[in-house]
C-alpha cells in the first residue's frame, strides 16, 4: 500500500498552487541505548502521530583485521494503533505519514552506522511489514541488495558510505515534495486531509 502511494500517477484536476519545498520536519526523535556487547536498541518516536518503533541493532565485526564491520537490524512492526484514529482512518494520510516515519528511521540508521564505522547495514523487516517497506525497495534499485532468505525473511543489504547517505537524503526530499503535493491536490475534496493540514503542528519540534 505504501509503495503505491509514492508511485501513484498525478490526479488530473484543475491546476492549484502547490508547494515546491519539502514538508517541514515533524516531531521525531530516535534514542539509542546500549543493551549488551555490540548490541543496541534504537527507540524511534513520532509524538505528533503517535508512532513508535524499537529496533534491535547488532554490530558484527569484519572477518579480517581492519575490515569494516556491519550492523544487523531487526525491524519490528511499527506501533500505529492511535494513528488511524487521529487521521480519521484516511488511507492516503496513513500511507504518507508511515512512509515518512520509516524514512526518518532509515536516516538515523545511516547516522548510527557512520558513527560506528561500519560499511553495511543488514536490514530484516518484520514479516508482517515487509511489503510496507516498498519505499526502501524503490531506493535499493540493485537486485543484489534485496534477498529472500531460506526461512522466508526479506534481507536488505545497504551500503552505509557517505555517498549512499547523501543519495538517501535527496531521495527523502523528493518523496516528501511529492507527498506534500498529493495532500494539497486532495484537500479540497478530502475533509480528513484538509483538517490535517490545518491542525497538524508542522515544524514544531
Amino acid at each position: 500500500m505504501l509503495k503505491l502511494v509514492y508511485q501513484a500517477n498525478p490526479i488530473q484536476e484543475p491546476p492549484v498552487q502547490e508547494p515546491t519545498m519539502s514538508l517541514p520536519p515533524t516531531p521525531f526523535a530516535a534514542t539509542v541505548y546500549t543493551s549488551g556487547h555490540n548490541l543496541y536498541i534504537m527507540e524511534a518516536r513520532d509524538t505528533s502521530h503517535y508512532l513508535t518503533c524499537d529496533l534491535t541493532l547488532e554490530i558484527e565485526d569484519g572477518q579480517h583485521t581492519m575490515e569494516p564491520g556491519r550492523v544487523v537490524c531487526h525491524v519490528p512492526q511499527i506501533s500505529d494503533e492511535l494513528l488511524n484514529t487521529y487521521i480519521w482512518e484516511d488511507e492516503t494520510l496513513y500511507a504518507i505519514i508511515l512512509i515518512q516515519f520509516q524514512m526518518k528511521i532509515m536516516k538515523e540508521l545511516f547516522i548510527f552506522c557512520q558513527n560506528h564505522y561500519v560499511s553495511k547495514l543488514i536490514l530484516y523487516p518484520d514479516d508482517t511489514d515487509s511489503d510496507d517497506f516498498g519505499i526502501l525497495q524503490d531506493f535499493l534499485i540493485l537486485e543484489e541488495q534485496i534477498h529472500n532468505e531460506d526461512d522466508g525473511k526479506t534481507k536488505m543489504v545497504i551500503p552505509t558510505n557517505l555517498e549512499t547517505y547523501e543519495t538517501w537524503i535527496e531521495f527523502m526530499n523528493e518523496a516528501n515534495i511529492r507527498f506534500q503535493q498529493t495532500l494539497w491536490r486532495n484537500q479540497r475534496k478530502n475533509s480528513a486531509i484538509r483538517h490535517y493540514l490545518i491542525s497538524h503542528p508542522f515544524g514544531q519540534e
